[in-house]
């Protein structure tokens, strides 16, 4: 599901926020393209294992973040006890993916 929380604001701005929950691959397709953001990278956002990371890509940044799941227990991995959050983000633009 993908929501724009800019499109209600009782105020203009340049600033977009997308949210995206739950994508499909057609999804993060269409947000690459419209965004111009690398389709590798947005598909990388299906992969369940990714861990940490900020990296700058022509003009904005990919970060992966991992929030703790209380709701997991007696696991040894880090994926299985946290829920993965993106965001590409720059001064135009948050997407956040999660």
């Amino acid at each position: 599901m993908i929501r724009d929380y800019t499109k209600n604001l009782e105020y203009e701005t340049n600033f977009k926020w997308i949210d995206i929950v739950s994508p499909t691959e057609g999804e993060l397709e269409k947000v690459a393209i419209d965004y111009s953001l690398s389709k590798d990278l947005a598909l990388k956002c299906l992969s369940p294992n990714h861990l940490p990371n900020l990296q700058e890509e022509n003009g904005y940044y990919f970060i992966v973040l991992r929030a703790y799941d209380e709701s997991s227990t007696n696991v040894q991995a880090v994926q299985a006890y946290t829920n993965k959050i993106v965001l590409f983000v720059n001064k135009e633009f948050l997407i956040s993916i999660h």
